[in-house]
This record gives C-alpha cells, structure tokens and sequence, in this order.
C-alpha cells in the first residue's frame, strides 16, 4: 500500500459525515475538529506544500458556517453612579461577547446591573470605562447623530411599561419609528398595519393604547420594536406586568424572532422564561456570576410557518 503523504483530511472527518453532533466524551466537538484541520492545512500548505491543497476552500466553508460572527464585544466595560463616599458601580468590569442569533437571559436581583447593561447595548446611556464594540466598532468614538441612527435602524426596545403613546391610534404607535427615516405618512402606515396583521392586531389597528389589554399592548410594544427591520432586539422585563397566558404568547412571540435569526438580549427576574433562551447570565454586584449556554433543541422536524402563529411538528 501507498504511503500517504500530505493532508488527507477526509478520514478524520468521515466519522462526522453522518452527525453534527459528535458526543463530546468520545470525540472533540465539529467546531474544534475544523478548526485543528484547518490550522493544520495552513501549516502543511506554507511549508512542505500539500498535494490536497484543493481542499482549502472546503475547510474554510466549513470553519466560515460552524462559526457565528460576534455582534456584540464588552471588555472591562464599568458604570459609576454618584462621586466621593456616594460613588457606586452599577457595572463593574464587564466582559462580554455576544454572537449574532442569540438570546439571551439576563438574571439576577434588583440593583445588580441587569438594566444598566441593556441601556448601554442599546445606547441609551454611556459607560464610564471600558470599550463597547458594535459589529467590530467602538461605540464611543461614533457620533451623537450616528447612535441615533443605530438605536432607529439596528436596534429594537421592548419595554416592561409599554411606553406607548396614549393620544395616538394603535397603527400610529407602530409607525413612530418610521417617521425618523423620512419615510412617507401612507408608506409608514401601511408598513406598521403588515408588522401588526403578523401579531394578529389587524382588527385593532385604530384602537387607542387604553382599550388594549396587557398582552395585546405588550404584542404591540414588539410589533413597534421591529417595525425597522432590527438585527438586536432589547426586551426589559416584557412579561413583568402580564399574567401567566400573556406571558406565554409574547415569549412565544420572542422565540419565533430568535429562530428567525433576530439576537435577542432579555432582563428578567422569572426563572420560567430562561427555557426560551439559548444563553442564561446571571449578574451581581455589576458582575457577571455565570454565564451558561444551553443546548438547543433539534428542529430539524419543525415546519417553517407565518411569523407569529408559533409553532408546530411536521408529520
């Protein structure tokens, strides 16, 4: 027999050929897998050269898709309320990354950092020390005029209070966003009746906010929120002031967001609704105590249906 020579990495990887999800007691994960492959594959190719050089393209496909593109980067990021013997850290040295696709849930008691640090990702407010990069740039050296046009045009808000404007229509409340783009009053009023006829509210758009019920004004609140088209949505507490079945329909809502693609960073202080998140932080004191991901269920069986019906298993 021929002795081989070169990278031949199509046995190594055959066991893999069948399952993405190679048990981690036998054997390392894919991720790590292509990752040495391909670390081997630049050495090989850069120094002895490589017969199976063709097979570069191949591996970087393959690091390129089991590789998720970070969205979010926080490093020793700090948040200093009060001055002399009233200065208090709301953040105290904050690293984080988050990848796009994700959802989060942030846990943790009252005062320890959870909305401070969501007021900062979506540039509500500033940090005291520490960098926030933004799809690879630093937050503090954009414009005033250019954090405005990324809280419009990348980031949605979801409110525990709502927040909508009680003296304007339902309809109008989904459109406000818009009207900072320039777009047309027809134009904009048309594109909130779409984003609301997918939550089921078509029937309310020219109800007034006081006629709604909490889950209905909550259904609004993100229908609002993404009139835009965001890439990350920020939800702080949005089942806080709904009951139990409200609750269920929004974060049923907010899981068909996140399997869409959308990131999603979520406060909360009910435990139940981390089983919707893909990442569980827990804070204190400023910092982050934990940070946990979880395994995310097999759907390869779910059929894909119209946003906002949930969701259901093909036969």
């Amino acid at each position: 027999m021929a002795e081989r020579t070169g990278f031949e990495p199509a046995i190594v990887l055959l066991p893999y050929t069948l399952s993405k999800r190679a048990p981690s007691t036998t054997r390392p994960p894919l991720r790590t897998l292509i990752t040495i492959l391909y670390g081997r594959l630049y050495k090989t190719r850069h120094t002895k050269g490589c017969r199976n050089a063709s097979i570069a393209p191949i591996i970087e496909a393959m690091v390129k898709k089991h590789t998720k593109p970070t969205v979010i980067k926080l490093k020793k990021l700090k948040k200093r309320y009060g001055i002399g013997n009233a200065e208090h850290y709301a953040l105290d040295g904050v690293d984080l990354v988050i990848e796009k696709g994700e959802f989060i849930a942030v846990m943790g008691p009252s005062g320890c950092g959870k909305t401070t640090l969501l007021n900062i990702l979506g540039l509500l407010d500033r940090p005291t020390d520490g960098d926030y990069l933004l799809d690879g740039k630093r937050v503090e050296e954009l414009s005033t005029t250019k954090h405005a046009r990324i809280r419009s045009q990348q980031i949605g808000f979801v409110f525990q209070n709502f927040n909508l404007i009680p003296r304007i229509s339902v309809i109008e409340n989904v459109a406000l966003p818009l009207t900072y783009t320039g777009m047309r009053k027809i134009k904009r009023l048309k594109e909130a009746s779409r984003v609301l006829k997918n939550f089921h509210l078509q029937e309310r758009e020219y109800y007034m906010p006081g006629q709604l019920s909490g889950g209905q004004s909550q259904r609004v609140a993100i229908a609002r929120a993404l009139v835009n088209n965001p890439s990350i949505i920020l939800a702080d507490e949005p089942t806080g002031n709904l009951d139990s079945q409200a609750s269920h329909i929004v974060m049923e809502e907010l899981s068909d967001l996140h399997r869409r693609g959308n990131t999603i960073v979520m406060v909360t202080h009910n435990p139940k609704l981390t089983t919707y998140a893909s990442r569980v932080i827990h804070m204190l004191d400023g910092k982050i105590a934990s940070d946990t991901k979880i395994a995310v269920k097999d759907e390869s069986r779910m059929e894909k249906i119209p946003f906002g019906l949930g969701r259901r298993v093909s036969s």
